[in-house]
């Protein structure tokens, strides 16, 4: 992103505007969608207080709204990411440009959560793979 851009969003001006650009929506409720909430749920069962929904507006990052962000300061975010709204190639876009402005970015692909939801398994090596993004050790959590 370019500096003249990035200073914009930062301004008064520039968030005032993304405050409105968003009241515009009309998915910008505060309510999650029904994926967002299993992430959602799983980050308040194991990881409580760690993480708030921000996906609805309710906070930016340049010009770009992450699903959540972590509440101790650690500059944290986690993406849920779901086809065919993203593909590959926004994972890494999107990292880049949260990581531009300090912060440490996790996505979570809806495959891994239906893999997450069919199998023991796979539920703990997401539950373990978010433990290693946020510090926590999965003996603390289980």
């Amino acid at each position: 992103m370019n500096e003249g851009l990035r200073a914009y969003y930062a301004s008064e001006e520039g968030q005032a505007f993304l405050r409105t650009r968003d009241k515009s929506r009309p998915d910008s409720s505060n309510n999650f969608n029904e994926k967002e909430q299993d992430v959602a749920e799983l980050l308040d069962t194991y990881f409580p207080g760690k993480f708030r929904f921000t996906g609805n507006g309710q906070f930016y990052v340049g010009s770009l709204c992450p699903d959540f962000v972590s509440t101790d300061g650690s500059k944290k975010i986690i993406e849920y990411f779901g086809a065919p709204w993203h593909i590959p190639y926004d994972e890494k876009r999107r990292a880049d440009y949260l990581r531009d402005y300090g912060y440490s970015v996790l996505v979570i692909w809806s495959w891994q959560i239906h893999k997450a939801d069919s199998s023991p398994e796979e539920f703990y090596k997401l539950l373990n793979r978010i433990a290693k993004f946020t510090g926590c050790t999965p003996k603390e959590l289980l």
